[in-house]
């Protein structure tokens, strides 16, 4: 009887210990899991974090470039032209080739009407060119802009400026190499103009073509005709002729003509 339950005895000790070995071994188990869940998700929400910061880091550094102000915005302000004002620019450059390559890069297209070199010095450049209004064109040429440009393109005299009104314009191309500007005062336009028309045949005869007549912009007396021609020569010789002088005077020109030969190099 003893030795039986001593036996017993054993027994029971032997599993307490094995049951007691058990549960230390499920509990380690059970930490571990833990553990190992604990880092999974402390490492997931690192990867998270690293993968929002890096995909953060990239909006932040896509929103700086988009910030980036273009050269030429998306919308720049267009001028409109009423085809009917317009200025001439007079100033002598360095060299032609340099300026033409700038004005032609730089200036407005939709402006331009033409330029010209003085038939008697090629230096000095004439541009036609249409405006909105007189403050518009004085503000530009007064701006530190301008003035830079005026380095770059090789401008090295104050340009001088006139503004206009077309009064007539020859809807003919004309391909004569020089052009006349010849400027006057008139006592009555209206007369004025119906004689120079009707003198019109005369000048044809000797190749002479009526290119535009303009008005001083206020002043609707003081009157610019251009003339085209390929021999600026003969026109020189004809507009001081006496005949030719006493019939402008008959058509009511006042004062002296102040006559300009330019040629052309563009249209």
């Amino acid at each position: 009887m003893k030795s039986f339950l001593f036996f017993w005895l054993i027994i029971s000790i032997s599993f307490s210990i094995s049951s007691c070995g058990n549960s230390e071994k499920k509990e380690d188990t059970i930490v571990d899991e833990i553990i190992e869940t604990k880092l999974d998700t402390i490492i997931d929400e690192v990867i998270v974090t690293i993968d929002s910061t890096i995909i953060k880091n990239v909006s932040i550094e896509k929103e700086k470039k988009e910030e980036v102000i273009p050269i030429i915005p998306k919308n720049p302000t267009v001028k409109v032209y009423d085809k009917k004002k317009f200025a001439f620019i007079t100033y002598e450059i360095e060299n032609f080739l340099k300026w033409e390559k700038f004005y032609q890069e730089k200036s407005d297209s939709n402006a331009r009407i033409e330029y010209l070199t003085n038939a008697e010095n090629e230096s000095l450049i004439g541009i036609y060119e249409y405006i909105t209004s007189l403050d518009d064109v004085k503000k530009e040429y007064q701006s530190k802009q301008f003035k830079l440009a005026m380095k770059v393109a090789g401008i090295k005299s104050i340009p001088k400026l006139r503004v206009y009104n077309f009064d007539w314009v020859n809807s003919k191309k004309s391909n004569k190499i020089y052009h006349i500007a010849i400027s006057h005062e008139v006592t009555d336009f209206k007369k004025w103009k119906k004689d120079f028309f009707d003198n019109a045949a005369n000048r044809g005869y000797i190749n002479i073509e009526d290119l535009f007549i303009a008005t001083a912009d206020g002043n609707d007396n003081l009157v610019t005709v251009v003339l085209g021609t390929d021999n600026y020569e003969m026109c020189k010789s004809l507009f001081t002729d006496p005949e030719v002088i006493a019939v402008l005077k008959a058509s009511g020109v006042i004062g002296e003509l102040e006559i300009t030969y330019w040629k052309v190099k563009s249209y």
